[in-house]
């Protein structure tokens, strides 16, 4: 960054967060949002390897949370977008859920280390359910591909996970979590002419593994972050 532009950051950028900074002292985490990013992980119960490596899943996921007054637990709502591989890229299972819950952060909220435990009830919004037939042919293999999916209206996920406040409003955390499936089920069978006919069934339990960011609210710039993003913007 030009020395020019830095000086005049440099005075401004203290008059800009001045009145946050001031404001911010007594204001306590009232709700935040959060969004994450992670591999889906369900037991593959064939012997075939996917392409490329990719074995596990992906899913997505938005929500936020309300921190109950003058209490270690958070009440949270979300969407989640979850794709399961089951055996290979081909053979998959995506649906979207609604997940209503809450965590309990047993830590002083002054901790920039937060851990957390949590459970949430899912509500299926969409899923691709019934049974399915597909071919696909090219130069290298002819695959077939035949099975049925039901994904249950109702599931169950706790989870742990720990929250890392960069600053007074800014953490990134990391979460584990294990979707307890109350009726969902595969099955399925795969043929190509690189494989020999395998058939595999099971339930849809799975763990997640979810990273992401949370911004909490009120905003809060305390002296101390604003001296670090201070430091970082000009390299001190």
């Amino acid at each position: 960054m030009p020395t020019t532009m830095k000086t005049h950051l440099l005075y401004i950028l203290p008059m800009l967060l001045l009145p946050t900074v001031c404001m911010a002292q007594t204001d306590e985490r009232k709700w935040s949002l959060e969004t994450s990013i992670g591999p889906s992980i369900i037991q593959n119960k064939t012997n075939i390897h996917n392409r490329f490596g990719v074995n596990d899943g992906f899913s997505f996921y938005l929500g936020m949370e309300y921190y109950l007054p003058s209490s270690p637990f958070v009440a949270k709502a979300g969407i989640m977008s979850d794709e399961l591989i089951l055996c290979t890229q081909d053979v998959n299972l995506k649906y979207t859920t609604l997940n209503i819950g809450g965590r309990w952060y047993p830590a002083p909220r002054r901790w920039i280390l937060q851990p957390h435990l949590g459970l949430t009830t899912d509500l299926l919004l969409s899923g691709e359910n019934g049974s399915y037939k597909a071919e696909k042919i090219s130069l290298q293999k002819h695959e077939t591909i035949t099975g049925h999916n039901h994904s249950s209206t109702i599931t169950f996920t706790p989870s742990v996970g720990v929250d890392l406040y960069l600053m007074s409003s800014i953490a990134i955390f990391a979460q584990y979590s294990y979707r307890i499936d109350t009726d969902g089920r595969y099955r399925f069978s795969y043929s190509s002419t690189q494989f020999p006919t395998v058939s595999a069934h099971g339930n849809l339990d799975h763990q997640n593994w979810q990273f992401g960011l949370k911004l909490t609210f009120p905003f809060i710039l305390t002296s101390k972050d604003v001296n670090t993003l201070i430091d970082y913007l000009f390299d001190k």
